[in-house]
């Protein structure tokens, strides 16, 4: 029986930690995330093909978006081990066509990636955002 009470009480600190993360239009980290994504997508793909306009317009919210990046990660990083997998489940089951549609709407920013206004942004966001957690993309 104790071992129930110490998995439900890791599981609702897991929950209290990650409910910023998981607050769904009211402010929380990841729909501010979600909205980082389309807004980057949404400029690269109104300035396309100019990668100097794209890095023009991504540089306009690099320290903001760079915060949020770190606030969301050192959040995400206080989720226990063993309950991040819910936690990634849930963020893709809410989430995930969202960030799939940005990220395919993004494709010219990935392609503007040397051009130095562009590399600027991503090598500053790259400052809070582990390879892992960005998974390659």
């Amino acid at each position: 029986m104790k071992r129930v009470w110490i998995a439900l009480f890791g599981w609702t600190v897991a929950l209290c930690v990650a409910a910023p993360a998981r607050a769904d239009g009211d402010g929380g980290l990841m729909e501010k995330f979600v909205k980082l994504l389309e807004r980057v997508a949404d400029e690269a793909d109104a300035n396309k093909p100019d990668c100097g306009k794209i890095g023009a317009a991504l540089g306009k919210h690099l320290e903001e978006d760079a915060a949020l990046i770190k606030d969301l990660k050192e959040t995400i990083s206080k989720v226990p081990p063993n309950q991040r997998k819910a936690l990634e489940d849930f963020i893709k089951a809410r989430y995930g066509k969202r960030i799939e549609a940005a990220h395919t709407k993004a494709a010219p920013y990935r392609a503007c990636m040397t051009h130095p206004r562009v590399k600027k942004y991503a090598d500053r966001i790259a400052q809070y955002a582990s390879v892992d957690e960005r998974r390659g993309r």
